[in-house]
C-alpha cells in the first residue's frame, strides 16, 4: 500500500527537476529579451580613447588587453602623432554590463593575437616594435607568464589571429601558419596558404575543427576595381588547404573582423564586419556547410573593429568611431535564446516533463484512493 507521506516528497522532487530543466534551458543572455538580428550599445571600457586592443571570452566574461593611445609628437611645421603603446586588462561582464580591472599585462602591445588556450589567455606578437613575445594570462590567479616566442618576423602584426582547434593552437600570421606545441613550448610551421601574398584586410575564425581564411583577391585594392574576398579552408588532420566561395563585396570595401554563432542558440555561421566604399558599415554571412553567401543588418554607425568575441551565440563587436570606443552587441539570424533545436525545444522539454510529474502523481494517487477503498 503506498504511503501518502512518501507520495508528497515524491511530488516535490519531480516538481523540483522539471522546473529546474525549464530554467536552465534558457541561456545567460535570455532574459534581456534579445531580437534577433539587431544591434545594441553596451557600455565600453573605462578608457575611451584606447584604441587596437583585443578581446577574448571565456567563461562567460570578456577580455579586453592592450592597445595603444595617439599621442602627439612635438614638430614645427605640422601636426604629428605617435603611439603610446598599453598593457590595460580589464574584464567586462555581458550580465551586468559592468567592466573590472585586472593584472597589467607584462609587453604593452596592439593588434596582437589573441586566444584562450587550457585555461589562459595567449597574447602573441605586437605592432610595438614587430615583436613576436607571447605572454599568457591565468584568469585564475589573476597573473602573467612568457611563453616561447613566434618564431617568425611580423611585418603586419595586426592580421595576425591565433585559433584552437581540437585542443592544439594555432596562429595564423598572413599567409604562414605556426602550431604550439605545449609541452615543449616551442612552435612548428606548417603548411601556408597556396599560392598568396597576402596583406590587407585578412581575417580568420574556427568552424567545425576548421579554419577559416577570408582574405582580398589582390595585395592591392584600387577604388575603380569590385573588392572579392576569397575563402580558404585548413583541415589541421589534413594539414592541407581547399578553397571556399569568393564573394564581391563592392568597391574599396574591406573586412574588419568576423566571430562565428555554434548552433546552440542561433543557426552556425559567419559574421563578417567591414565598410563598403569606406562609409558604410556591412555585416556578411557565410556558410561553410552551404558554401553560400548572404548579408544581415549592418551596425548603425561605422566602426574600426578592433575584436569579435561570442558568449551563448551573441556576438560582441569592440571597436572605436570617430566619438571613441564602442562596444556594440549584435544579435544573429535565427537567435533563439532557448536553444537552436528543431523539435522538441527546451520550451516543449520543459512541458513535457512537468505533464509527465502531474500524471505520476495524479495516479498514484488514485491508485492509493481506491486501495483505501477497498479496504
Amino acid at each position: 500500500m503506498l504511503n501518502v507521506n512518501k507520495i508528497i516528497p515524491f511530488m516535490l522532487i519531480f516538481f523540483f527537476i522539471s522546473g529546474t530543466f525549464a530554467t536552465t534551458t534558457f541561456n545567460s543572455v535570455s532574459a534581456l529579451e534579445l531580437v534577433e538580428d539587431s544591434w545594441n550599445t553596451k557600455t565600453p571600457s573605462s578608457d575611451p580613447e584606447r584604441v587596437g586592443f583585443r578581446v577574448v571570452a571565456v567563461e562567460g566574461k570578456i577580455y579586453a588587453i592592450g592597445g595603444f593611445h595617439y599621442v602627439e609628437v612635438q614638430n614645427p611645421f605640422y601636426p604629428q602623432y605617435g603611439e603610446s603603446y598599453l598593457g590595460t586588462n580589464e574584464q567586462y561582464d555581458p550580465v551586468t554590463d559592468t567592466w573590472i580591472t585586472l593584472a597589467t599585462m607584462p609587453t604593452p602591445r596592439a593588434h596582437f593575437a589573441i586566444t584562450e588556450y587550457q585555461g589562459k589567455i595567449y597574447c602573441i606578437g605586437s605592432l610595438h616594435m614587430h615583436s613576436c613575445v607571447v605572454e599568457a594570462y591565468d584568469p585564475a590567479t589573476d597573473s602573467w607568464s612568457t611563453k616561447a616566442d613566434l618564431p617568425v618576423s611580423l611585418p603586419y602584426p595586426h592580421h595576425t589571429q591565433a585559433h584552437v582547434v581540437n585542443d592544439k593552437l594555432f596562429v595564423r600570421t598572413f599567409n604562414e601558419l605556426f602550431m604550439y606545441n605545449s609541452v615543449q613550448d616551442s612552435w612548428i610551421e606548417k603548411t601556408p596558404i597556396h599560392g598568396s601574398e597576402l596583406r590587407h584586410y585578412v581575417t580568420s575564425v574556427v568552424v567545425d575543427d576548421k579554419i577559416i581564411v577570408f582574405y582580398p583577391d589582390a595585395v592591392d585594392n584600387t577604388y575603380d576595381q569590385p573588392f572579392n574576398v576569397n575563402v580558404a579552408i585548413y583541415d589541421p588532420k589534413m594539414d592541407g588547404w581547399s578553397e571556399g566561395k569568393t564573394q564581391e563585396i563592392g568597391l574599396d570595401g574591406s573586412i574588419m573582423g568576423a566571430g562565428v554563432t555554434t548552433g546552440v542558440y542561433a543557426p552556425k555561421n559567419v559574421y563578417l564586419f567591414g565598410s563598403n566604399r569606406g562609409s558604410q558599415f556591412i555585416t556578411w554571412v557565410y556558410n561553410l556547410v552551404k558554401d553560400a553567401w548572404s548579408t544581415a543588418k549592418a551596425a548603425p554607425n561605422r566602426l574600426s573593429v578592433y575584436g569579435v568575441t561570442e558568449i551563448d551565440d551573441v556576438l560582441y563587436v569592440f571597436g572605436s568611431t570617430e566619438n571613441g570606443e564602442v562596444n556594440m552587441q549584435y544579435v544573429p539570424i535565427g537567435y533563439e535564446p532557448r536553444g537552436y533545436q528543431t523539435f522538441p525545444t527546451g520550451y516543449v522539454v520543459a512541458i513535457i516533463g512537468l505533464t509527465a510529474s502531474i500524471v505520476i502523481v495524479i495516479t498514484s494517487l488514485f491508485f492509493y484512493t481506491k486501495r483505501r477503498k477497498n479496504r
